[in-house]
């Protein structure tokens, strides 16, 4: 799903530059991740929902909510990090490293690929609990050891900078 995604953004979105109609395009695939997985859900317009409504309604099912939103956010951070992407082309600026691993980090292999190695073997992970001191998203320690902190800056899409 991912690798044709990316793809499909880049043929419709990234070359034209049209951020409107990419953020558009990425808005609507939300109904197509529901968290109850009963949920009826909009005729796909496009390959890339009639793809997301697949991989929800043979993935989601069985699991809990609490796996249900962790592999929704993961799939929403995947998907809108095309605009990141498609911010910086527009703009002909390349990120520097810290920016691009610390983007990968949330979008890349470990969130979302967990989910699906979670569904593949049939086992929930279960995430710490808020206030433990460690991210409930990814499970690193935590750089704000506050109660009310549940995920990190790799997680949550604020920046790593000090400051921000």
């Amino acid at each position: 799903m991912g690798v044709f995604f990316d793809d499909w953004f880049l043929d419709r979105f990234k070359r034209t530059g049209d951020r409107a109609a990419g953020r558009a395009a990425l808005e609507r695939l939300a109904p197509f991740m529901p968290a109850d997985p009963n949920a009826p859900m909009p005729e796909p317009a496009n390959p890339v929902e009639a793809g997301l409504a697949d991989l929800w309604r043979r993935t989601v099912p069985g699991h809990s909510q609490d796996w249900i939103g962790r592999f929704t956010l993961s799939t929403r951070n995947l998907l809108h990090e095309s605009l990141w992407e498609l911010d910086n082309i527009n703009i002909g600026r390349v990120s520097n490293p810290m920016e691009y691993v610390e983007q990968r980090r949330k979008v890349g292999g470990a969130p979302w690929s967990a989910g699906i190695v979670e569904h593949a073997v049939g086992v929930e992970v279960p995430r710490p609990s808020p206030g433990s001191g460690r991210c409930a998203s990814c499970g690193t320690a935590s750089p704000t050891r506050s109660t009310s902190a549940t995920t990190c800056s790799r997680t949550s899409g604020r920046s790593g900078r000090r400051g921000s």
